[in-house]
């Protein structure tokens, strides 16, 4: 995989017009810095070789720089790994990387870009990352397939960038290196530069699609939000939610739609990108139409109630903007977690109700909304 990425053609891929400045030419990692979706940016780059000690400093110089900067930092992964002669100085140089990666989180926007491999310390760094695209081809592992194949643990498509999408650790998956590179500036110029100055404005066309009851997530996000603007996160992992960045009137905002039953990866999912979307101040639309959580009590083992308190917890603690659209039902527990917004908007038809048993018997619930208006009624907060 190494061979066939050609670092230039990557660089020039995500930095407008193929411009940029070298910062660290030489070793097995380099970077510059540049304009990407006409955000100002830096990129450290992998071209495939072991990395030295000195090789994870000048990642943690990079990311310093960008914290005091304000810009973004955006890492392409490909090494086959430490290189084994420095020993244990490469684990600590390594430590000291994750640390500043901890550091600068939500101060800065951190994409990682997996182009080749990209295993044990790498991965974990990779993982850290707001938002970790992957190109098709890429690995992504903390112990190596055969490895895991000889000691009898033989899974299918392990390591791949298909395996770390359904895990819940690829945020996208491109088609090769090139769109990797291009959806990485994308999500660049979609977020604020740094959690103090606001995103960019955009031009936009208003959405065609029409909100519904009963929609797939996808389309009841589509409805809400400019024409063809949606970047989807995590679209093979917890599939009964959907979660992107858009925008609305042109300002870049979070969507979240929920389906029928949402479970631990469901909701673990959403909260995860509820709480990027907080750390940079990007506005969180929900569209909210489910039946609640899944009536399980293996999910709830597996880590649905866990899950479920840190959503509602994560909506709860949010300062951003936050707005739900109730399009159809809002059952239980899950009316309770999505019940934190600052402007609540109830679709006609819509209903909160206690229990899906009360579904036949639809009530109006205090502080909320009417489920028979002829238009959709609008509730805040109480002061």
């Amino acid at each position: 995989m190494a061979s066939k990425i050609n670092k230039g053609e990557i660089l020039a891929k995500f930095f407008d017009d193929g411009e940029y400045t070298a910062l660290f030419a030489d070793g097995a990692v380099s970077a510059a810095c540049g304009y990407a979706a006409g955000q100002q940016a830096y990129a450290v780059y992998q071209n495939g070789e072991a990395v030295t000690v000195k090789d994870v400093e000048k990642n943690i110089k990079v990311l310093e720089m960008a914290a005091q900067t304000g810009c973004p930092v955006v890492t392409f992964y490909n090494s086959v790994g430490a290189k084994l002669a420095e020993g244990l100085d490469v684990l600590t140089a390594s430590a000291k990387l994750n640390a500043q990666i901890a550091k600068v989180s939500g101060v800065i926007p951190q994409v990682a870009v997996v182009l080749g491999v990209c295993g044990g310390t790498s991965a974990l760094s990779a993982a850290n990352a707001d938002v970790c695209i992957m190109a098709e081809g890429a690995e992504l592992f903390f112990t190596a397939p055969f490895t895991s194949a000889a000691k009898g643990d033989k899974v299918a498509d392990a390591g791949s960038a298909a395996a770390a999408a359904k895990a819940g650790v690829a945020s996208i998956v491109a088609a090769d290196a090139a769109e990797a590179a291009e959806k990485a500036a994308h999500i660049v110029g979609l977020l604020p530069a740094n959690n103090l100055t606001g995103p960019a404005i955009f031009e936009f066309e208003q959405p065609t699609a029409a909100l519904a009851a009963g929609a797939e997530p996808a389309k009841a996000a589509a409805a809400v939000v400019d024409k063809d603007s949606t970047v989807e996160l995590y679209a093979g992992f917890g599939k009964s939610v959907y979660t992107a960045f858009a925008t609305v009137g042109g300002n870049a905002v979070g969507v979240v739609a929920t389906g029928k039953n949402l479970c631990h990866n469901c909701v673990a999912k959403i909260a995860r990108f509820v709480r990027l979307c907080d750390a940079f101040s990007v506005p969180v639309v929900t569209v909210v139409d489910t039946e609640g959580f899944v009536p399980s009590v293996s999910d709830d083992i597996a880590g649905g109630i866990r899950e479920a308190a840190r959503l509602a917890a994560t909506y709860a603690d949010a300062t951003t903007a936050k707005i739900t659209v109730y399009t159809g039902s809002a059952i239980g527990a899950a009316a309770v977690a999505f019940g934190n917004a600052d402007l609540r908007i109830a679709w006609p038809g819509a209903a909160k109700l206690f229990h899906s048993s009360a579904a036949g018997r639809r009530k109006r619930c205090p502080q909320a909304f009417s489920c028979r208006m002829s238009r959709p009624t609008i509730s805040a907060p109480a002061a």
